[in-house]
């Protein structure tokens, strides 16, 4: 554990005017008390006796408490020594009051108390003639870390009330602490003013999570112990908190925290991170031997090997599809464990086309004889170079960890041979949504012949669905980027699955993603930080949702209408959003604009949106026939349904996208957002 740094003053009294309220029984002066140099220093030393056994409090203006979750006070002060003990009556305390209101009177009986105990006192004399403020100084008592309790309101005010002689209140400050940035064993935990909650971590590049991997922030700015924890992906050894590329001439085939192995007895690898030692020519090594056995001269000559026609020589063939693919030993490596033979594939119809590629609709034939109705998704030929074939299939690589019943799972891959010579097509298999995208849901509801009304219940279903996904997502450190009705999908049951991952990144050490290539980008539905700056938060994904909200309630219509992708940014830079969809209540389309918040450490998590629409949809009754929402989509007309709603959906959405260009010198910024002290 790391013994937190990050202290966030909120109010410190020796830069500060917001003593405010000053009553009878206080004053205040510029004094060398605590130190050499005058500073501010508040008294209460009433000569009244009568006065000096009444309470009259002493009151701060109002504070924000900005990102404080739990507030801690530092307080020095002297007091004078009762002449008759046993007559004096001596109290001092502290009192919290909190508002979400600045303008709000502060009321002791609504109050957090803290009493403050003084071991230290000085005698009458100190202030007879003039002040040796040396003595006053070594009688001063010091407070540090004094809990004042947890953080519930926007505002608060800190009130003072002495009952006694003599009080000198030298200095005060008021603060909270955060966790700072953590990187241990590989795990990254961002710094958090979340202090009693449990924190989501990730593992830095190129390692494995195992388990949840999360950790306690404590009020006092110390991590607890972690749960969950990080090793090294194959190719990769752990070297300090990182975890380094095994050299040319090395391997490691498996994750875990061992070290990268020298390749055997004639063999070699070519590239860095290689998961395995290809032979040398002339040698070999059976595929019953590990990777890690020495490669052996070829002795047989192979015409006196019968050729195997059947298991094994089909496995050569996958094998040499791969490695004409070109892609790296890495992701090569982590597809095979959900590859599919080609044999057990069959194509349909085509469901829609795209800019890089067509989705089919087809039947895999499974092991246990069942067919099992299927979506495949391919590459158009043509879009063959490393970096788009790499791209094609990141996005099944991170779709293979998915396991939500809100996010689109993958099914397998499957490599087609086109011709001799030419670079295999990958196809990607998923499961298959007869209702389609939801926008095209959305929009054949609206342009049917009898238009269909979608009750509230179904269209709030729909958002807690999509936010249930977001919230599985973010928690599993994945930015989507492109969140939109478009790129969700609807089942059988009319669950929704948040898919097309193809913009996706998972983020590391840093909870952002800045974009540093040319890129054609969604602009109605980005953040308005993504736009100005290329910058990918969960907040901005967060952003997206409220579009999305939008799209939902007004059934598939193109944001922002009558406004062009290049005046976007402007509109929203003016303060302008989207506006209220008519028949949208509003407690929803506030859900929708907080959404928009300018601040992204405004806008809500997916957690707090999930749970918030859940409330709302616990309000309505319930719907008895869950029948009347299957109305689309579905039957006779459902291929000319989606045919004509994909046309508009590829018509409208080529309309909603631009290129934007970045500088490749932009700065990265830091790995945390700092909180401004105050």
């Amino acid at each position: 554990m790391r013994r937190c740094r990050c202290v966030v003053v909120l109010f410190d009294s020796w830069h500060s005017n917001k003593l405010l309220k000053r009553n009878t029984k206080w004053s205040h002066g510029s004094f060398t008390l605590e130190t050499n140099s005058p500073h501010l220093v508040y008294q209460c030393c009433p000569m009244d006796p009568e006065l000096q056994k009444t309470s009259q409090v002493l009151w701060t203006g109002p504070v924000s408490a900005g990102d404080a979750r739990h507030l801690f006070l530092d307080l020095t002060f002297t007091l004078l020594s009762c002449l008759f003990p046993s007559d004096c009556r001596e109290d001092f305390s502290v009192y919290l009051f909190q508002s979400d209101n600045e303008y709000a009177r502060p009321r002791i009986h609504e109050s957090v108390r803290v009493r403050i105990k003084g071991e230290k006192h000085f005698p009458t004399e100190y202030l007879d003639g003039p002040i040796d403020w040396e003595k006053l100084r070594r009688a001063l008592n010091t407070v540090r870390g004094e809990s004042l309790g947890p953080v519930s309101r926007s505002v608060f005010q800190l009130g003072f009330d002495y009952i006694g002689p003599c009080l000198l209140l030298s200095s005060f400050r008021v603060y909270y602490k955060k966790c700072p940035p953590s990187l241990h064993n590989l795990a990254v935990f961002p710094e958090t003013t979340r202090g009693g909650e449990l924190v989501l971590g990730q593992c830095v590049d190129n390692s494995v999570q195992m388990g949840l991997l999360q950790r306690r922030c404590g009020t006092d700015g110390v991590w607890g112990p972690s749960a969950g924890h990080c090793i090294c992906r194959e190719g990769h050894q752990t070297k300090g908190d990182v975890c380094e590329a095994c050299k040319i001439g090395y391997y490691k085939d498996t994750p875990g925290h061992r070290d990268c192995t020298k390749c055997p007895t004639n063999s070699h690898s070519d590239t860095e991170a290689s998961v395995s030692c290809p032979c040398l020519s002339g040698y070999n090594r059976t595929e019953a031997h590990s990777p890690s056995a020495a490669c052996t001269a070829n002795v047989t000559k192979s015409q006196l090997v019968p050729l195997n026609t059947g298991r094994s020589y089909r496995k050569e063939t996958e094998e040499g599809r791969w490695q004409h693919l070109g892609i790296s030993d890495s992701l090569k490596l982590n597809l095979k464990k959900v590859m599919v033979e080609r044999s057990s594939l069959s194509l349909g119809q085509i469901l829609g086309e795209g800019e890089f590629g067509s989705v089919y609709q087809g039947i895999l034939k499974q092991s246990t004889g069942i067919n099992q109705n299927v979506a495949v998704k391919t590459m158009k030929q043509g879009l063959d170079s490393k970096p788009e074939l790499e791209s094609f299939l990141r996005e099944a690589e991170l779709m293979q960890g998915f396991n939500h019943p809100n996010v689109l799972r993958l099914i397998g891959i499957s490599l087609e041979v086109c011709s001799a010579g030419q670079i295999p097509m990958p196809m990607v298999i998923l499961p298959f949504m007869p209702h389609g995208d939801l926008r095209s849901f959305l929009l054949n509801s609206r342009h049917r012949k009898n238009p269909v009304y979608i009750p509230l219940q179904v269209i709030l279903k729909f958002m807690i669905d999509i936010a249930s996904g977001m919230e599985y997502l973010s928690n599993q450190g994945f930015l989507h980027r492109d969140l939109a009705a478009r790129n969700c999908m609807l089942c059988d049951s009319m669950r929704v699955c948040v898919a097309d991952f193809g913009l996706s990144k998972k983020i590391y050490a840093s909870n952002y993603y800045r974009q540093r290539a040319v890129s054609k980008m969604p602009v109605k539905w980005m953040a308005i930080e993504s736009m100005a700056e290329s910058i990918y938060t969960t907040k901005s994904d967060v952003w997206s949702f409220g579009v999305t909200m939008w799209e939902i309630v007004t059934q598939g219509k193109t944001p922002y209408p009558g406004i062009q992708n290049h005046e976007v940014y402007d509109y929203l830079n003016q303060g302008n959003r989207l506006k209220q969809p008519p028949d949208c209540l509003d407690k929803l389309y506030h859900l929708m604009f907080s959404c928009w918040f300018l601040n992204p450490g405004q806008r809500p998590t997916f957690a707090e949106l999930r749970s918030l629409l859940q409330e709302l949809l616990s309000t309505l009754p319930i719907l008895e026939d869950q029948g009347e929402v299957y109305y689309t989509n579905t039957g006779a007309h459902r291929a000319a349904a989606q045919t004509t709603s994909r046309a508009e959906v590829g018509a409208d959405d080529t309309r909603n996208f631009y290129v934007v260009v970045l500088d490749d010198d932009m700065d990265t910024g830091s790995d945390c957002e700092r909180t401004l002290e105050t």
